[in-house]
């Protein structure tokens, strides 16, 4: 379960939290870069809140960041110099998968602290308000998508290629 948190964190860092400015300011600066994997941190740290106290949660957030960062500066570089299509994307989101999964994997024998607050409690506990939350990141960035570019066919694009990412995260969180 802790994978499904791990992948709820991603997505709501990743694309729900990483505005248009963001995006830009990481194409010139990698403090730009740092900033969005001190936000994809963060929100890891939140949304894993009742695993705060293990020190394995603090290791694999600190590798999952390292690893985010590299990927991201890597896609970038990748994107500016030599190629603009969607297939750098798609490859930063498979590493970022794959450290999901793996860091899961090495935290999944965790078992969550006790919910102290009503919210906490209700979204640990009811797996439906996962699915909710989950389909409501996909319509939210989806807005998104179709606000920020300026075809219907960029629009249709994107949100084509968001969806094919988006379905394998929504995948396994359902295995």
């Amino acid at each position: 379960m802790i994978t499904t948190y791990l992948i709820i964190s991603h997505l709501i860092s990743d694309f729900i939290l990483q505005p248009k400015g963001l995006v830009q300011w990481k194409m010139k600066s990698m403090l730009g870069t740092l900033v969005h994997v001190l936000i994809v941190s963060l929100v890891s740290i939140i949304v894993l809140y009742p695993y705060i106290n293990y020190y394995q949660f603090w290791i694999v957030i600190l590798i999952i960041g390292i690893v985010h960062f590299f990927t991201d500066q890597a896609k970038i570089n990748i994107e500016l110099k030599s190629d603009p299509s969607d297939i750098p994307f798609i490859a930063d989101q498979g590493i970022h998968y794959l450290s999901l999964i793996i860091g899961g994997y090495f935290l999944d024998i965790l078992k969550p602290l006790k919910a102290e607050s009503w919210f906490a409690a209700e979204v640990y506990d009811k797996f439906y308000i996962l699915i909710i939350l989950l389909i409501a990141i996909y319509i939210i960035y989806s807005v998104k998508l179709a606000l920020i570019n300026k075809t219907r066919s960029k629009i249709l694009h994107k949100i084509i290629i968001f969806t094919f990412v988006y379905l394998v995260y929504f995948g396994t969180i359902l295995l």
